[in-house]
């Protein structure tokens, strides 16, 4: 059984605001390839455990869900699957090459300026709140800031969006990437700062 710890519980409820349903539906894919079709039902079971019940047999891509339930589904599937930090962060890069919304938006992401000038406005596809930033987007030092403000989310999310926002530069630059979380709402930051690096 599926125990939320006290810590857990409390960055969940911290969350406020909604996410499309695609991002929970964009886990499933890969966790399906990786776990086998039966997973959904563990799944499910695990988020009535904790007390945030999600019908996931029966979401629709563009359904509005809760950012709580989301980060709930964090923890579940870190238990169910035995993931450590990597294997999360994997599952992030994973979900960015098979995200619809990504191959969309990321035709308009030519070159470093292009994703600091639609950063935002991808971000608003998927979740209603938080507020993203470029900060720094420098090709000849080869260094992306992105800093994410007004958006609670959990260390185990952190994780999962290092991941995701190494593949969506690699898309841009076609080099591997670093991506570092340097400041975090879960480390005494005032928001979430990742440093994107590549050679």
């Amino acid at each position: 059984m599926i125990e939320l710890s006290k810590e857990d519980r409390e960055y969940i409820k911290r969350n406020s605001g909604t996410t499309i349903a695609r991002t929970i539906i964009d886990h499933i894919s890969v966790l399906e390839k990786d776990y086998g079709h039966e997973i959904k039902k563990d799944i499910m079971k695990g988020m009535d455990e904790i007390g945030y019940n999600l019908d996931i047999f029966n979401i629709k891509p563009g359904d509005n869900i809760p950012v709580s339930h989301y980060m709930a589904f964090f923890v579940v599937k870190k238990e169910l699957f035995n993931l450590d930090e990597e294997g999360v962060k994997d599952i992030g890069r994973k979900i960015a090459r098979i995200s619809f919304l990504l191959k969309f938006t990321s035709r308009l992401f030519v070159s470093l300026e292009m994703v600091a000038k639609n950063a935002n406005s991808a971000w608003r596809k998927y979740y209603e709140k938080g507020d993203i930033r470029i900060t720094e987007a420098d090709s000849e030092k080869r260094r992306l800031v992105i800093e994410l403000d007004n958006f609670v989310g959990h260390p185990l999310h952190c994780k999962h969006l290092e991941g995701y926002l190494e593949q969506i530069v690699f898309f841009v630059v076609g080099k591997k990437v670093l991506c570092t979380e340097e400041e975090c709402l879960f480390r005494d930051g005032s928001f979430h700062r990742y440093i994107l690096t590549w050679d």
